[in-house]
């Protein structure tokens, strides 16, 4: 089974960025609610992947998780 794909909802100065980390890709957005449903909608395109949103510490102050069922 492939490694789990990851989004990250990361607070930086103008608003809240959605990324992949380790990716040089990212989308910013201005509210937080905005970046945590792209995030979620990116999570729910893929099997078994994972959103996180990080505090300004860099702490996870919250996760989602998506799985596909089995075929």
């Amino acid at each position: 089974m492939p490694n789990p794909l990851i989004y990250e909802v990361c607070p930086v100065a103008g608003g809240w960025l959605v990324r992949i980390p380790g990716d040089s890709l990212s989308e910013l957005y201005g509210e937080k609610a905005e970046a945590v449903a792209r995030a979620r909608a990116l999570m729910a395109q893929h099997p078994n992947a994972t959103a996180r949103v990080l505090a300004e510490t860099g702490e996870v102050e919250q996760e989602y998780q998506h799985h596909h069922p089995s075929r």
